[in-house]
């Protein structure tokens, strides 16, 4: 028996609507539980400490106010959104912005391998919101190394 399209719609909606999993993250999951509770977590025990620590630092400065919506409603549009406010909200430098898009990209893939996310990954089409041109860091010299060291 042929089944229609509109059966199979119906059918994957009340799959969307389970409980994500059994670590204590609710029906729809905001980001920010999710961030906290597993891609964090996850972050720590099979990465680098120092980009453990650079995660931590953007999600406290940049993400952790925001995400008012479940994590699988998520478009690309809500994420431009988002990196244009994050961008607008603290003035942000072009590499400071990609940076946040690369942490959330990685919040959404790990979201979609454990099946929390059913849809493509809604940072791959987003633009980088204008921002400003970042500043030249000053280079210390070896004398001065060396003086800091004595």
């Amino acid at each position: 028996m042929a089944i229609g399209f509109k059966s199979l719609r119906f059918q994957h909606v009340p799959l969307c609507q389970e409980p994500l999993d059994a670590a204590g993250i609710p029906g729809p999951a905001k980001p920010t539980d999710f961030i906290e509770k597993r891609y964090l977590p996850y972050v720590k025990e099979h990465k680098a400490p120092s980009t453990y620590a650079g995660y931590r630092n953007l999600w406290s400065l940049y993400i952790n106010d925001r995400g008012r919506m479940a994590l699988r409603e998520y478009r690309t549009c809500e994420c431009d959104d988002l990196l244009t406010e994050i961008a607008r909200a603290h003035d942000t430098a072009k590499e400071t912005i990609k940076r946040v898009k690369s942490f959330l990209s990685g919040t959404f893939r790990h979201a979609k391998r454990l099946g929390i996310l059913r849809t493509e990954n809604p940072m791959w089409d987003t633009v980088l919101p204008e921002c400003r041109e970042g500043e030249d860091t000053y280079a210390y010299s070896l004398d001065e190394i060396l003086t800091m060291i004595e």
